[in-house]
């Protein structure tokens, strides 16, 4: 129960992303605030734009698959944990024969296909 004229301690508030999250896209939004004295880090890089109030939407970049992510100020740390997944490419069209080679890295994304039979001009 609050007592009168007792304040709470100024909080570190991360509204978006939820704490653990999927996303397909390349960066994500960080959206909250803290005390606008108090410094805010992202993965220890300072967050620079804050508003008069102390909030604060930083894009932080993704590497395909799991991202850990800290977000501090003063002695609070809140950890993310942000998935990137990575769609797979298209399937062939019916014109092409069902052979393919694959090779897939966080990096490389490569498929090769070849025609049912060789194209004569």
């Amino acid at each position: 129960m609050p007592v009168a004229g007792v304040m709470a301690a100024p909080q570190l508030r991360v509204v978006y992303p939820p704490p653990q999250h999927t996303t397909t896209a390349p960066q994500i939004f960080f959206i909250g605030t803290a005390p606008p004295e108090m410094p805010v880090t992202i993965n220890g890089v300072p967050v620079g734009d804050r508003s008069p109030a102390g909030h604060f939407a930083p894009s932080v970049p993704l590497q395909p698959g799991v991202n850990r992510i800290t977000v501090t100020a003063g002695k609070q740390v809140l950890a993310f944990t942000i998935t990137r997944a990575v769609a797979a490419p298209p399937r062939p069209s019916s014109r092409w024969s069902q052979r393919w080679i694959w090779c897939a890295s966080p990096t490389i994304l490569f498929a090769s296909q070849q025609p049912p039979r060789p194209i004569v001009p």
